[in-house]
């Protein structure tokens, strides 16, 4: 009765030390920082044989990462045209990421991935807006701190919605959308 009262008290003894070492490693300080929100700066360029046409603005962006391995990503943007203020664009994406690096503190992060973006383009002499929307690709490069990262992002638009609205203006040519963003967030 004794070896086994003992034994008892052993075991518990252990599992109670083995929770307060995995209760004492998961101090705030040491649990990863899931969601990040930042802002930044946002290019977007549509290009035709003829012409580009420029877009330039800020954004506002949120992550989570599901581990250090995959991401996703969303972000608002307000752009104005270069070449015309009267001329803007809104913009939403949102893109799932795979690479390295999401949840490590001091470390370089690397990440390529997919998703999809809503673009609107406003004008103050027009009642419409022109909409396009489509699937994008892309990739990233950035640092995380213990507390802040930083992210470029550069990505490929389908640009079949751009490319009727061009030829519709007058247009023609193969037309390519490219964006990039530089943001600087908060991570939590």
């Amino acid at each position: 009765m004794n070896k086994i009262l003992l034994s008892s008290v052993l075991i518990s003894s252990l599992l109670s030390a083995s929770t307060y070492a995995e209760y004492s490693v998961m101090t705030p300080q040491f649990l990863p920082k899931q969601w990040s929100i930042g802002a930044g700066f946002q290019n977007l360029t549509v290009t035709n044989d003829i012409q580009d046409l420029d877009f330039t603005g800020h954004l506002v962006t949120a992550q989570y990462a599901f581990s250090n391995r995959v991401a996703v990503k969303t972000s608002y943007q307000l752009l104005d045209f270069d070449d015309n203020s009267d001329v803007s664009s809104q913009n939403i994406d949102i893109a799932a990421y795979y690479g390295r690096g999401f949840l490590s503190n001091d470390k370089l992060k690397l990440y390529a991935g997919i998703g999809y973006f809503a673009d609107s383009w406003a004008s103050d002499n027009t009642a419409d807006d022109v909409e396009f929307s489509g699937f994008l690709i892309g990739g990233g490069l950035g640092y995380n701190w213990e507390r802040m990262a930083l992210d470029f992002i550069i990505n490929a638009r389908q640009a079949s919605d751009y490319g009727e609205y061009i030829e519709s203006s007058g247009g023609s040519g193969t037309v390519v959308a490219v964006g990039g963003s530089l943001s600087l967030s908060v991570r939590f």
